[in-house]
């Protein structure tokens, strides 16, 4: 039987923590970042509304 000490369960823990942070925050900049994704395309979205008009 091998036993897992309690530093060794919290390290893997903290990894699996930053890596799934990681990923989440990749995640985020590639759908929702201001100046890259969110503010042109509500640019573009006024602009077509502006050019309805």
């Amino acid at each position: 039987m091998v036993y897992l000490s309690e530093p060794f369960v919290l390290s893997w823990s903290l990894l699996e923590a930053m890596s799934v942070g990681a990923a989440a925050r990749a995640f985020a900049q590639s759908r929702y970042d201001l100046g890259r994704v969110c503010l042109p395309q509500q640019l573009a979205w006024v602009q077509s509304l502006s050019a309805g008009l």
